[in-house]
């Protein structure tokens, strides 16, 4: 009976046995487990730094390039008033800049003129740029540090100038500790259309002021509609086409250049300004005509010009718009803007050299309003303005069609070689 526990006994021990035996095969394969697990949990946590890391410093390339966008912007803001503010001292003193690169440089990166602030370059200046890049750059977490190495300020052609700005510009990132450091040089066209010439304002002392308006007629300032044989002067008026039965009953007809096919059974003629026609007029008139032209090309109840001195119909309206907008034409010796700021009457070699284009302005002075402002008029000087305010003489000639106005324009060589008289187109229709 002393012997009846003893199986069980055996039995138990060895399932402890079993148990110690299953434990450590079980740590075995556990074990590795959770290495591999801590491993990938270890790799899982470098990548997501690794992620935002990139992403920083992909963010800190966005910023950097919207600093440079943001330089070529701030130019469009800063030059512009600059520029105003150089004119507004000109009306202001009487006296031109002594120069324009540098008081325009001044004016963008300290808003100062001449070492006085400029009350149009408030907060407008590069260097208040900078620091709103930095609060900018701040508010993202990022540090900025921006160091202008030069402005110029250049001619680029007649109608815009060129400012380019050099830079060191450095982004940094305190927090993951990276940085980007580039020298940078952007720039901008600033059209200076709008703005008033400060050349014409010290020509007339203050009084007169005229805005830089880019002539839509550049290069068509005339046109040569048709030609024949003409008898008679020259007659400057409206177009009529009408069939010839209509054209006695015509008002007006001293106003009037008929246009016809035919004159037969015309017996008005003599009464018309002109008359233009197709046909052979025989007998001759005693009113200015042309005869077996080309009426096609004549447009109706349109301003021409009969030079039947020479048998040629013109288009002339184009110039003389431009007359009498005061349009401003591209020229090589006529000052630029920039000369103008300085008072110069034609462009300087010092910004000619700066560009590869043609930089020069000219305008045909209005003399009715130099009149009206009190000031001496020459009626005799040609009206393109870099040579009429020289002292010297340049005596300019009539326009056919324009003989009884003050308008005079030069055979001087400008631009191309050419005289004034060629450029404008009325070389054929002097008086």
């Amino acid at each position: 009976m002393a012997l009846g526990p003893k199986p069980f006994q055996n039995r138990g021990l060895g399932e402890m046995r079993k148990g110690i035996m299953f434990t450590p095969m079980a740590l075995i394969v556990i074990l590795p487990l959770i290495t591999l697990l801590l491993i990938y949990q270890l790799e899982v946590s470098k990548q997501q730094e690794i992620n935002a890391i990139s992403l920083r410093v992909s963010e800190l390339l966005t910023v950097f390039e919207s600093v440079v966008n943001d330089m070529e912007k701030s130019l469009e803001i800063s030059t512009p008033r600059a520029i105003s503010s150089s004119i507004n001292f000109v009306i202001i003193n009487g006296t031109p800049l002594d120069s324009s690169s540098y008081r325009l440089k001044e004016l963008i990166l300290n808003g100062t003129l001449f070492g006085e602030e400029e009350p149009l370059m408030q907060n407008s200046t590069l260097n208040d740029w900078i620091r709103k890049i930095r609060l900018s750059a701040l508010i993202r977490g990022f540090e900025t540090d921006i160091k202008i190495n030069d402005v110029s300020i250049l001619p680029y052609d007649s109608w815009n100038i060129k400012v380019v700005v050099n830079a060191t510009v450095n982004v940094s990132d305190p927090q993951t500790h990276s940085s980007l450091t580039r020298n940078v040089s952007v720039f901008r066209l600033i059209p200076i259309t709008g703005f008033e010439d400060p050349l014409f304002i010290l020509k007339t002392n203050g009084r007169g002021t005229n805005v830089i308006q880019k002539s839509p007629y550049e290069g068509n300032y005339t046109l040569l509609l048709s030609q024949g044989f003409g008898n008679g002067t020259w007659f400057y008026g409206k177009t009529i086409k009408v069939q010839p039965s209509v054209a006695d009953s015509l008002l007006n007809k001293e106003n009037l250049v008929l246009v016809v096919d035919s004159i037969d059974g015309i017996t008005t003629l003599n009464e018309f300004g002109a008359v233009v026609c197709s046909c052979n007029i025989t007998p001759p008139l005693t009113t200015v005509y042309i005869s077996n032209a080309t009426v096609q090309n004549i447009p109706n109840q349109t301003n021409v010009l009969v030079d039947a001195e020479n048998g040629n119909v013109w288009y002339i309206d184009n110039l003389v718009e431009d007359i009498k907008n005061s349009y401003y034409h591209s020229s090589d010796v006529g000052a630029s803007f920039l000369d103008r700021l300085e008072g110069r009457l034609n462009v300087q070699q010092k910004y000619r050299i700066q560009s590869d284009k043609r930089i020069g302005l000219e305008f045909f002075v209005d003399k009715s309003y130099l009149s009206s402002l009190g000031i001496y008029v020459d009626l005799e000087k040609t009206n393109v303005d870099h040579l009429y305010f020289d002292e010297n003489p340049h005596d300019g000639r009539r326009i056919k069609g324009l003989e009884n106005t003050a308008f005079r324009i030069d055979e001087e060589n400008c631009t191309d070689n050419k005289t004034h008289a060629e450029i404008y187109g009325v070389d054929e229709i002097l008086v």
